[in-house]
């Protein structure tokens, strides 16, 4: 598949993301990052740093997780 460039604002930020994914999935996680950041920082003190640095941690615990859920499925098969 061929690597394309992608505007994702998130936070009031543009960044530009080359990947080889859809335009639309990658929109759809810029969207979905973005209201979880905004959630974060809505109505604290809390920087967009520390906010997308809580929400890495937040999607790093689910990864783990399902991480070890395939494992354990994976076991019992």
């Amino acid at each position: 598949m061929e690597k394309m460039v992608h505007k994702l604002m998130i936070a009031g930020e543009e960044y530009r993301i080359v990947s080889d994914e859809p335009a639309e999935y990658m929109q759809s996680l810029a969207r979905e990052l973005d209201v979880k950041i905004t959630s974060v920082t809505k109505g604290t003190r809390v920087s967009t740093t520390q906010a997308a640095v809580l929400c890495a941690l937040d999607y790093a615990d689910v990864a783990s997780k399902a991480t070890l859920t395939a494992d354990r499925v994976r076991d019992q098969i």
